[in-house]
This record gives C-alpha cells, structure tokens and sequence, in this order.
C-alpha cells in the first residue's frame, strides 16, 4: 500500500489539477457573467491560496531563505494564471485549451535550456505530438495557417507557457535550494570549529605566558 501511495499519488495529482484546468473555465465564465473581471477573479482565488498557504505552513515558510528563482517562480504562476483566465473568459474555449495544453512542447523546451535535460526521443514525441494535435484542431480553410486568432488565444497560449516555466521553475527550486541551504550549514559548521579551534589556541597561549619561568632559567639570569 505504501509502494503504491508513493508511485500513484504524483500521477494521480497531475490527473487532478489537469482536471482542474480543464473545468475551471465555467465558474469563471459565471463570475464575469456577473460582474466579477478575469483579474479580480484570479486575485481573490490566489489571495485565498495564498492565506491558507500562510495559515497552515507558516512555520516552512519562515525557514525559506531568498533566492532569485522564487520571484521568477511567481512570476511564472502569474503569467499562467492570468493568461488562462483572460483567454478562456474572452475566447472560443476549446481553441484557448488547446493552445494552453501545448505545456509539453514547451516543458520539454524550457528542461533542456534551464535544468540542462538532455531532449530523449520520447520527450521529443510527445513535444511533436502536442503541436501536431493542436494544428490539426485548429487549422481551417478559412484561418489558414492555425495560429492564435485574436488576443484571448494569444492569452490562451502565454498561459501554457507559463504553466511549462512553473514546472520547470518549481523542479529547479526543489534542486537548487536544499543544496543551498546544505552547502551554508557546511559553512556554518566549519565557522564554529575554526571559533573553538581559536578560543582553544587563545586559551593555551594565556596559560603558557601566567605560568612562572622555570628555576633552571632564573638561575642563569641571575648568573648572567
């Protein structure tokens, strides 16, 4: 049971916030139905997040030291949030998904330049794959070439991207940050041991000069 918990929950994560992101375009339809913008909408459930994050972790989060990649994270998920609330709130749904689940195209993209990922055969496939499936939903003989129509598919696809850079940020943060936090502990320790190791020598110099000089030696001053 355990085995399994530890293989099946990130796969079964990922089938739950793909979900998410296949559905959430209702609600937010609604919410602007009724007044409520794309970036208040988003702000008010990022806030949300964000309180509940502060509420439950914020003992984890007092231990997080800066670095630049967390801006560039943020700035990332905010690319992603606010692309696919305008696109899908102002465009044609299904051509908005579309263009924001080429995320494999770019993942593959952003790993080899950023994590330094070699691009294998299947991440290439499945990168190829991705393009292929989203021209040939939305190629027309009307639009020719299919690509982004108007500001919202555009939204659409920015949104996809930065979804692909979140991944690949948050992947490079789990990496570069413990090794950080392991390196400057290492340092910190070496710190300690050279303060004892100069204290002890210190400590010893003091000794050596309070003892009295030995007899033999006060002898032959005196002799001299």
């Amino acid at each position: 049971m355990t085995n399994w918990l530890r293989t099946g929950w990130p796969t079964l994560a990922i089938m739950l916030g793909a979900s998410v992101w296949g559905v959430i375009w209702y609600p937010l339809r609604m919410l602007a139905s009724l007044g409520v913008t794309g970036t208040a909408a988003s702000a008010l459930t990022s806030g949300a997040g964000c309180l509940f994050v502060l509420l439950v972790r914020r003992r984890a989060i007092s231990t997080v030291r800066w670095h630049w990649l967390l801006p560039a994270l943020a700035l990332a998920a905010g690319i992603t949030n606010l692309g696919f609330v305008r696109g899908s709130i102002h465009g044609q749904v299904m051509r908005v998904l579309l263009l924001f689940y080429l995320t494999p195209a770019w993942t593959a993209l952003f790993a080899h330049f950023i994590l330094h990922e070699r691009l294998m055969w299947p991440g290439a496939g499945l990168a190829a794959l991705s393009l292929a499936g989203a021209m040939t939903m939305l190629w027309s003989p009307q639009l020719g070439i299919p690509l982004p129509g108007n500001l919202a598919e555009w939204a659409g696809l920015a949104g996809g991207m930065g979804f692909a850079m979140s991944n690949v940020l948050i992947l490079k943060t789990s990496r570069v940050l413990p090794q950080a936090d392991e390196t400057r502990d290492a340092h910190r320790h070496n710190l300690r041991r050279l303060r004892v190791a100069v204290r002890s020598n210190a400590r010893a110099a003091e000794r050596r000069a309070s003892r009295p000089p030995p007899r033999g030696s006060c002898l032959a001053s005196a002799s001299c």
